[in-house]
């Protein structure tokens, strides 16, 4: 990996979530403790990542917007001692 990889070099499943093909990949809406909103991205039922808390959906579903707009193309930034 170099300093100008991107999650699409490296993770092509990303790039097809993106272009719309049917995969285990889902984003979902959920309230935490705090009654905000979070975005969860998952594989499989399983939370990969998710996002800050927003105080409205509208706020998730951007943060949403926002990863399958910035996500695929984003340098990855090793900061690892390796």
């Amino acid at each position: 990996m170099t300093a100008s990889t991107t999650l699409r070099e490296i993770e092509p499943s990303f790039q097809r979530l993106h272009s719309g093909d049917a995969m285990a990949h889902t984003f979902e809406i959920k309230k935490n403790k705090a009654g905000e909103f979070v975005a969860y991205f998952k594989y499989n039922s399983e939370s990969i990542f998710w996002t800050e808390g927003y105080s409205s959906k509208a706020g998730a579903k951007n943060a949403i917007e926002s990863i399958l707009k910035n996500g695929p193309n984003a340098e990855i930034v090793d900061s690892t001692a390796d």
